[in-house]
């Protein structure tokens, strides 16, 4: 009886360690939802109906996380751009997950030979293509988790016709100091465009010196903690970032999909020229 009780808890053990795998470590599948394999009712069968979509998302906000399923939005032959795959209307082309609380890059495994970018501002994004998975972290922090197709996978792109490119122009609105009540009204705005675009945002600061932009900071703060309480929008779904030295205080409002194209945030800080210029 000790023997076979023994045995079963080995076998739990390992079904338990190949579902935690499953979920995290492979990034060629998230919870049964694979990148060119599942498709929109697949995915409803298994979440239900979206809390918001787009022209192509969907968007759920589950208990521990914020999940964005990006589907083929129409026929190959009508990407010109090339940046969409051969495969049928509503098949899901990539994932995009934000963890809700506190996790770290270490729970993720990452194979060595991953790639490490650094985009500035203390935004770092580790790919890992042959798998399908890419991993953003924000001050140490895991913001952002990436499913999508692997490299094996891409012979099935759409050819690319033509050279141009697509608008990732991020900005949404930009101003100086306001009186709270103007203010809210553009973070009003912000927030349904965000939410038509299921995506996250950046709040960013930039000012003369390190304490006009802690003075900012707070602002940004006020106005972050302002959609949380009016909008109920996810505190992980909003970045507070210090972009560093401008001649005036300034507030950004910036906008990024959850996973996919235009999903990366790119922020240079530039530094403040009165620490930067050498004395004689």
């Amino acid at each position: 009886m000790g023997l076979m009780t023994n045995t079963l808890r080995k076998i739990a053990l390992c079904a338990v360690c190949l579902i935690a795998a499953a979920n995290v470590a492979t990034g060629k599948e998230w919870r049964g939802i694979v990148p060119l394999k599942s498709t929109r009712t697949d995915v409803e069968r298994v979440f239900g109906a979206p809390k918001y979509t787009s022209y192509s998302g969907a968007y759920y906000s589950l208990p521990n996380e914020i999940v964005v399923f990006d589907y083929q939005p129409r026929p190959c032959h009508e990407d010109r751009l090339g940046i969409e795959w051969n495969v049928p209307i509503g098949t899901v082309v990539g994932i995009g997950v934000v963890p809700k609380g506190n996790h770290r890059r270490q729970e993720y495994p990452l194979p060595a030979d991953s790639r490490m970018v650094d985009d500035g501002g203390g935004f770092f994004y580790y790919f890992d293509n042959a798998a399908g998975f890419a991993l953003e972290t924000y001050k140490d922090r895991v913001t952002l988790v990436e499913y999508y197709p692997e490299a094996a996978q891409n012979t099935l792109k759409c050819p690319q016709k033509d050279t141009c490119c697509t608008d990732l122009f991020t900005r949404f609105d930009e101003y100086a100091r306001l009186p709270f009540a103007d203010e809210k009204a553009r973070l009003d705005n912000y927030m349904i465009q965000l939410n038509s675009l299921v995506a996250r945002g950046t709040i960013e600061v930039a000012g003369p010196s390190k304490s006009a932009r802690q003075q900012q900071m707070k602002r940004a703060a006020r106005a972050r903690n302002y959609l949380i309480k009016q909008h109920g929008v996810e505190a992980e779904r909003l970045l507070i970032v210090d972009i560093g030295y401008s001649e005036s205080p300034l507030t950004r409002l910036n906008i990024y999909s959850i996973g996919g194209l235009g999903s990366r945030i790119f922020v240079f800080p530039q530094k403040d020229p009165a620490r930067t210029t050498r004395k004689p």
